[in-house]
């Protein structure tokens, strides 16, 4: 007999009532099998991160090569990283005994939006809320988004899509500053803003991400490099959800120029500065 119960919709919506954990079954048994388990099984072992993020992942596969050695961690994707392992079962407790206290700060969480019935929408995530407008003229804002999530949970829009199996609207924001009007850029300006690595980077996807990287170092970057060594002019500008830095073309006197052969920065290094807070 369950007198608590989780239940959530395919838009993303959720309802829990009480401990959903909890219940009693009378007359009931417990029926318990060993399952198993790969832990002594090859030379390597697979550690699985609770939350999918590429930073965290990253910052694991440093800290362990930092420690043991260049190579002995990989991260295959956002949620899991590959560590070489001892053959011998007992030597992989030690070794992961080592591993487990390795302290690693995480990356920030994911944004999560709650709607709560009783109380109205409540956000969290620290990646949401400085985008969020604060104040007596952003209530009206956030009374027309709790409205809507309302007005959208029953309506007929909603219900088409769900029996098309499409994933429903149970929000509405406001974002963005409009589109980039082609006509206000000079005529011999031209501006690309590749879309790629955004959206595989949302989506967590590892190996979109990296292909996402070589096709435009074969198109976007190849031709801006061609210009910048035909004319002398090219902006490059890296954004990520942190900071952006932008790249421009500078006379320098002989003495900057040999102290950039050796000072150069690495791509490596400047996409770390980009997501690293």
């Amino acid at each position: 007999m369950a007198t608590d119960f989780d239940a959530e919709c395919r838009d993303g919506s959720k309802i829990t009532v009480n401990v959903p954990s909890s219940g009693r079954i009378p007359g009931g048994a417990s029926v318990e099998r060993a399952v198993p388990s790969g832990f002594n099984q090859g030379n390597t072992l697979t550690l699985n991160l609770n939350r999918s993020d590429f930073t965290t992942a990253k910052r694991i596969v440093d800290k362990i090569n930092s420690l043991l050695g260049p190579g002995v961690a990989q991260a295959i994707d956002g949620g899991s990283v590959r560590v070489s392992a001892p053959l011998d079962p007992s030597q992989r407790v030690d070794y992961l005994s080592i591993l487990e206290n390795l302290e690693v700060d995480p990356g920030q969480a994911v944004a999560k939006v709650i709607i709560n019935s009783r109380t109205g929408t409540i956000v969290i995530g620290q990646n949401v809320k400085p985008w969020i407008p604060v104040g007596p003229a952003a209530r009206p804002l956030q009374r027309l988004q709790s409205e809507m999530q309302m007005l959208l949970y029953n309506h007929p829009v909603n219900d088409a899509r769900d029996a098309r199996r499409q994933i429903t609207v149970n929000s509405f924001w406001l974002h963005g500053a409009g589109t980039w009007a082609a006509a206000e850029a000079e005529p011999s300006q031209r501006l690309e803003i590749p879309e790629a690595l955004r959206h595989s980077a949302l989506r967590g996807d590892v190996q979109a991400w990296r292909q996402a990287w070589q096709t435009l170092d074969a198109t976007a970057v190849a031709d801006m490099l061609k210009h910048l060594k035909a004319t002398g002019q090219g902006t490059l500008s890296l954004c990520s959800e942190h900071t952006a830095h932008t790249y421009t073309p500078a006379p320098a006197a002989w003495h900057q120029r040999i102290a950039r052969v050796f000072n150069k920065t690495s791509p490596a290094a400047a996409l770390t500065a980009l997501i690293t807070p």
